[in-house]
């Protein structure tokens, strides 16, 4: 069984160079896109274009792109402001939206600090969607006796924290030398593995 071990990922995560950094944050946050698509729709606000193109920014600042990393301030401010529109509505789905534009501002910063804790803070994220979603879905009581335990098992937790675990090895084994054909690898994988698909 995966857990999420904040302690144990910022360990990984500190012996990651900035572009492994970074490609395991965007990778999470990408994982988020396609339920972004679904809820931002039934919301009735967002910017799929807006969260769409700071994803490939993103991807581009992996490679250590001057222009990429020097618009990366202004794409954040645009996903600050984002999220203060989505949070006018009411929606049960607001979260999930919410969720999603915060990963990618946390890869963003990721991108321009190189900061370990940003890096797990949008891994984080992406866990705790899938938390509030199983428990939201499932109507699991978390205070009752294994309710915490069950959410946890749930396949939508677990094959997430699979992927992040597995991510993390694999950028290991790559570094130093994670460069562009590892971004690119990270990325395609990502967008075929969408961490919750919502009808």
């Amino acid at each position: 069984m995966f857990k999420y071990d904040e302690n144990t990922l910022k360990k990984q995560l500190t012996n990651l160079v900035r572009s492994g950094r970074v490609i395991f944050a965007a990778s999470c946050a990408t994982r988020l896109l396609p339920a972004y698509d679904v809820v931002r729709e039934k919301i009735g606000i967002g910017a799929p274009k807006l969260l769409t193109e700071a994803n490939d920014l993103l991807w581009e600042s992996a490679c250590e792109s001057s222009v990429a990393q020097a618009n990366a301030e202004n794409v954040i401010a645009e996903l600050m402001q984002l999220l203060d529109e989505q949070d006018a509505s009411e929606s049960e789905f607001v979260a999930i939206a919410d969720d999603a534009v915060t990963s990618t501002i946390y890869a963003l910063q990721v991108s321009l600090d190189n900061t370990i804790e940003e890096a797990e803070w949008a891994a984080r994220r992406v866990y705790e969607t899938l938390d509030n979603y199983v428990i939201n879905s499932t109507g699991i009581d978390v205070r009752a006796d294994g309710g915490e335990a069950k959410v946890l098992l749930h396949s939508l937790i677990q094959h997430e924290l699979f992927r992040q675990e597995r991510d993390l090895h694999e950028l290991l084994e790559m570094n130093p030398l994670i460069g562009h054909d590892a971004a690119e690898l990270f990325r395609v994988r990502a967008l075929e593995e969408p961490a919750l698909i919502i009808d």
